[in-house]
This record gives C-alpha cells, structure tokens and sequence, in this order.
C-alpha cells in the first residue's frame, strides 16, 4: 500500500566511519552512452546551461563533462576504433532490461580516496563481482566497475583520483557550441576562458563588456539574459523490486550518509506497476542523490534507471524534450524536472576529491 503524502522521513544515517578507510565516498557523475552528441549539445548548453567541465579521450571512446548550477556533474562517452569495443556493445544491445536498449544511462561514478580499500570493502559486502580493476592506464585516474546484473540494473564505477598526475593525457578541444534556438547565436567559450567569466545562459547575469562588444561586432556571442537559465542536476531516477538489496547496495555498500523515505502519490508507478515506497540517498560530498522506486515482484530485467532529475534554481519550467520510459529521447535518457522546494540536498557539501 503507498504511503500517504507528507514531508519526507529521514530513516537513517551511516555512521561516518563506514566509510572512513577509503573514503568519504563521492557520488560524482551520471554518464550517459551515446552514439553522437549531436542531439545532445543544444540541450546541455541551451536549454540546461551546462558548463564545460571535463574532455578527453580512450583508446576506445571519447567522453565530456558538463557542470551544472549545483555543481553536478553529467558526463557523456561516446565510442570510437573497432566496433567490438565495450560501448559498442553497449549501444547494439536491444534490450538491457525494463525495454532500455540502445543509448541510454551507462554507468554512476562514485569517487574514493583509496581504491584498495575501497575494493576490500566491496569484497567484504558480498554479492558483487569486481571487474575492469585498472590502476596502470592512466596514471592520475585509478578504476573498477560492478556489474548491472548484481547492481540493481546500472554499471557502477569506483575512482580514485592521482592529483600529482591529473591531465595526464593529450589535450582534446571541447565541441563547438551549438546556436542557441532564442537568439539564433552562439553560446560564449567555455568556463576556463577568462574573457567569458560568465557563460550563456547559465549565469543570467550580464557578459564582460569585450564578450558584448564581440557579440555586437560578429555575433559569436549572446547576452547571458537571453534564458536567464539555471538547471541543477539533481540525480538519477531508478526503479527497483527488493527494499533490502536497495538499502545494502547504496547505504551499506556505496555509503550513502543519509536516506530517505519519500511520500508518494496515489497514482505513483513504475514499469508499470504501483510504487509501494521510494527511497532517496545522498552523500555528504555530493550534490546529487539517487532516488529509487520499489516496486515488490518486478522482475530484476526490469531493474535500473528511469530518469535523470532536474531542478531550477528558482524553480521555473526548464525545457526539456518529451520523452517517456516507452519513448525516450534520441540519446536514450528520460530527461524529467522536480520540484526544487522539496528536494534540496539536506547535507553540507564538504570535500572535493
């Protein structure tokens, strides 16, 4: 039976010391599996306001990051050489489950300080297979990878970040910008350009007076109040049949430091059957939660995400593309706003990593 409507009910914290050998633990980035970013870049940078972040490249993909008003991270690979490679397969697949195929979620990226120790912890869970162990690769970014079938239907990835070795690697320009839909120009360069200190349309804010003048003199750069928009990325959506794995899986194994028991609708559903409970987590260091519809007797193909949360900041109607679980969008993500007053992160953001 789903829980009447009300406030959200704090169910428990983890005690800060669960994670204190590897940790604290960094919910870090959503990734999303494409074929192209074509579809992708006008809604990152003209509808959401994301940010350039991150780039670069592997020998069997490229990806991109985007930062977001909150400072959430949602990141983009797409693949490159021989088509056996893992993303490949990835996008050739019709169906992983719950009717996703194709481009879609890919993976979460939770960031720790000792991977060794991280994995000791994963081993002592129980229940996970440890693959794709990398610490050679790469010299400033050290990996490993759960499997979906034991990971409620999504890859997750731990990383430990090497300062001393961060940017390794060649320097890879991020794409162009694409011409915003309102003001038929293009967005200012990215957010390491001292000459764009503000970049359209994230900050709704006005341009240095050289990035107007330039605007005015070869229109390659638009006024910042064009959209006045600020998108946060609020989380992962996900869908889900056994409470108990849920809860193991992001509180005891991924340590989430705080989780919720959300009210719900009467008419709350997922893959089509009635949501008896929705939990939230977040993590201490991270802007983003992952929210979890339980649904008793869905079968675990269906497990795994359904949708990535937004919000704006001053809750006003961000312009999404329609989509459905049925019918998502070119570059697979169900793309969905909540409300900003009831789903702010309820911890401080400390640490980087």
């Amino acid at each position: 039976m789903a829980k009447a409507a009300g406030a959200a009910t704090d169910v428990k914290s983890s005690p800060p010391s669960k994670a204190a050998k590897f940790g604290p633990v960094r919910f870090d980035h959503i990734c999303i599996g494409v074929h192209t970013w074509d579809d992708l870049l006008p809604l990152v940078y003209n509808s959401l306001g994301g940010r350039d972040h991150l780039i670069g490249t592997a020998p069997a993909f490229e990806w991109i990051q985007w930062m977001f008003a909150n400072r959430g991270i949602l990141e983009s690979i797409k693949p490159v050489g021989a088509r056996d490679g893992f993303l490949y397969r990835f996008l050739d697949m019709k169906d992983r489950g719950g009717g996703r195929g194709g481009p879609g979620v890919h993976h979460i990226t939770f960031k720790v300080k000792d991977l060794e120790a991280a994995r000791d912890h994963v081993l002592s869970v129980g229940g996970y297979q440890i693959v794709g162990w990398d610490t050679t690769t790469d010299p400033g970014w050290k990996e490993f990878f759960l499997l979906p079938n034991q990971s409620l239907g999504i890859v997750v990835q731990f990383a430990q970040v090497v300062p001393e070795y961060a940017g390794f690697g060649p320097v890879v320009p991020f794409p162009p910008r694409p011409i915003c839909s309102i003001c038929k120009r293009y967005a200012t360069t990215n957010i390491n350009d001292s000459a764009a200190v503000t970049h359209h349309p994230f900050s709704g804010g006005e341009l240095p007076a050289a990035a107007l003048k330039a605007s005015a003199s070869n229109n390659t750069a638009a006024p910042a109040a064009c959209h006045n928009v600020k998108a946060s990325l609020h989380g992962l959506r996900m869908v889900c049949g056994d409470r108990a794995r849920t809860i193991k899986q992001f509180q005891t194994l991924l340590c989430a430091t705080r989780m919720e028991s959300l009210p719900l609708r009467s008419d709350s559903k997922a893959g089509g059957a009635a949501v008896v409970e929705t939990l939230r987590f977040w993590w201490s260091d991270s802007p983003m939660c992952i929210t979890v519809d339980i649904v008793p007797g869905l079968h675990v193909k269906q497990y795994g995400p359904t949708a990535i949360e937004w919000r704006h900041t001053n809750n006003q109607r961000l312009t999404l593309p329609p989509a459905s679980p049925d019918r998502p969008t070119k570059f697979g993500a169900v793309f969905t706003q909540v409300d900003n007053n009831a789903t702010h992160s309820p911890l401080p953001l400390k640490s980087k990593l």
